[in-house]
């Protein structure tokens, strides 16, 4: 087995020779002399800008575009529509949908005859019912009203009292204008 032997001692050579790097260390301090640059580079930094200053640019620029300027200041004059936390008022609930139907026609004919009777308006009143069937199972629920505050509503609330009695605020989410 002494071909096996010659085997192993050449490849630990070959192992030993391979990992032992270069004769120079690379980590970037390398001397500049091995690179083939001067020893003193102070003459070639030296650099006087003062024969080349100009004035910069104009940079005053007026932009056009085709945007409205409400939009550019923000505001999209009260267009548009959002929908955030709120309340409503629920003047009537009960699982069958027919009765909520004609409770939601009862409530709008009774708004109509207030409004007739009220003069004038009171501020803080809506003009228009806005009127929803909220459905959770097993009860359809009437609700009126969009508050984004529960002041207003419990206001709001003092007018139903009168024709619905048993109405009271619930939290709900609202569509309100911008």
């Amino acid at each position: 087995m002494p071909s096996l032997r010659y085997l192993l001692l050449l490849s630990l050579g070959l192992g030993l020779i391979g990992c032992s790097g270069p004769r120079t260390a690379s980590t970037g301090d390398a001397d500049p002399s091995d690179a083939g640059l001067p020893d003193n580079l102070a003459p070639y930094e030296e650099f006087d800008a003062s024969a080349f200053e100009e004035e910069p640019p104009v940079t005053d620029v007026e932009v056009e575009h085709d945007v409205p300027d409400r939009l550019m200041t923000g505001h999209a004059g009260g267009q548009g529509t959002r929908v955030v936390q709120g309340f409503r008022v629920q003047i009537f609930s009960s699982q069958d949908r027919e009765a909520a139907n004609e409770q939601l026609t009862e409530a709008l004919a009774w708004w109509s005859a207030l409004q007739e009777r009220l003069d004038p308006w009171p501020s803080g009143l809506p003009r228009e019912l806005p009127v929803y069937i909220v459905y959770k199972q097993p009860y359809y629920r009437l609700r009126v009203g969009n508050f984004t505050s529960r002041e207003d509503a419990s206001r709001f609330m003092a007018y139903l009292s009168e024709r619905f009695p048993e109405a009271f605020v619930v939290p709900d989410e609202v569509t309100v204008s911008r």
